[in-house]
């Protein structure tokens, strides 16, 4: 396949390894265009219009259209990508393995976004409202906006340079995992669902005032961490695993459904504990096997 025929009507259009097609027609109406593995494909023209657009390991494409309103934008695994559009609405962002792109989007509104790989990312721009917001693996990224609002779920994974959650940031759940200089939380976060703190080496403390976790608290390989805020409350499940300088829980703490304590330093376990389901690595065990 080397062309595709003029003004070109379809609801939608998937084009896998395609390596002789170079070009797209400029006039083209497409629901959703999917493209995969085109190496030659240097550019999505500009005056296409589509609702969705999906463009991955295509290893010539320098250019897609400047301005983007759609359902959803996925642009993954595209080394000579020059510039994204200036401006995107979309439901769904997706942003991967872009290496020469400088910057994202001026102007972005969007539902749920992943940036992904991107070692040039080092901040966010100021006024995102989403539901799902996740960076990942991008390790020179080191700000998010001072007044972010994430209504679900906020993911930070692998982001060695990310030091500090703004004060005034919403998230009904938050996950970050291998962000050793990150040290704390915001003090207004004081009910969540979910709060995952995995291999965050720097963490000393949650903030006093949080006071809810209604799911899952997860601070395994939190080395630093020595204590737990006094009036903390964990509905159903609690994981320390390594965390080996925590010596003690407060002592008021409700007793969770669920609490793996492998490799903690703890010396022992509020009163109630012992009718939690307590694993050791992942062992069943009972508190007096623990603390004879």
């Amino acid at each position: 396949l080397e062309a595709l025929p003029e003004r070109l009507s379809v609801s939608g259009l998937t084009l896998a390894h395609c390596p002789s097609l170079r070009a797209l027609p400029p006039d083209m109406c497409c629901g959703s265009l999917e493209i995969r593995d085109c190496e030659a494909v240097e550019e999505i023209p500009g005056r296409l219009q589509l609702r969705g657009l999906s463009v991955e390991r295509c290893k010539s494409l320098r250019a897609v259209p400047d301005e983007l309103a759609v359902y959803g934008v996925i642009l993954r695994d595209l080394p000579a990508l020059e510039r994204l559009p200036a401006s995107v609405a979309a439901v769904r962002l997706d942003f991967d393995r872009l290496p020469a792109v400088p910057s994202l989007p001026a102007r972005m509104q969007f539902d749920q976004a992943t940036f992904a790989n991107l070692p040039w990312l080092q901040a966010l721009p100021e006024g995102i409202e989403a539901a799902l917001l996740s960076v990942e693996v991008c390790p020179n990224f080191r700000a998010l906006p001072a007044r972010l609002r994430i209504s679900e779920n906020l993911s930070l994974r692998h982001c060695v340079a990310f030091a500090e959650i703004p004060a005034d940031t919403i998230a009904y759940e938050f996950s970050c995992s291998d962000a050793p200089v990150l040290r704390t939380l915001p003090a207004r976060w004081t009910a969540l669902r979910r709060i995952s703190l995995e291999r965050c080496r720097g963490v000393e403390a949650l903030p006093e005032g949080l006071a809810l976790v209604k799911d899952h608290l997860d601070l395994g390989g939190c080395v630093g961490l020595q204590r737990l805020p006094k009036g903390l409350r964990v509905l159903r499940r609690i994981d320390l695993p390594n965390c080996t300088a925590l010596r003690d829980l407060p002592p008021s703490m409700p007793p969770p459904e669920q609490a793996e304590l492998g490799g903690s330093g703890l010396r022992g376990l509020p009163p109630g504990w012992e009718n939690s389901a307590l694993t050791w690595h992942r062992v069943p065990v009972t508190a007096r096997m623990l603390f004879r």
